[in-house]
């Protein structure tokens, strides 16, 4: 492997973990709300803890892993029909007089 392939993917990998962080630290007040709820919950409300701790993990996975807020429009305008097929319309939207039967 040459010396350029591990350099680029330790930059990949750092940039992975960046983002994860990113993800996590602009999600923090979240994760420290369910994690009292879940405090709370063992304490006064008998929760066993195997299952606290399970639930708090998928919670923290779900906010690692799922897309951002703030992502999510840059990612709607890089899918969205373009304006001159949306201009048109669906070919049928008038059936009987737009696409006669072949």
């Amino acid at each position: 492997m040459p010396s350029g392939f591990l350099w680029r993917a330790r930059l990949a990998v750092r940039r992975g973990l960046r983002e994860l962080a990113a993800r996590l630290w602009s999600s923090l007040w979240q994760v420290v709300i369910v994690a009292v709820i879940m405090a709370a919950l063992v304490a006064l409300g008998d929760l066993p803890v195997g299952l606290a701790l399970a639930a708090f993990a998928s919670f923290v996975a779900s906010v690692a892993l799922l897309p951002r807020q703030d992502v999510d429009p840059v990612l709607e305008a890089e899918f969205s029909p373009s304006p001159v097929s949306a201009a048109r319309g669906p070919p049928c939207m008038s059936w009987p007089r737009r696409c006669p039967i072949p």
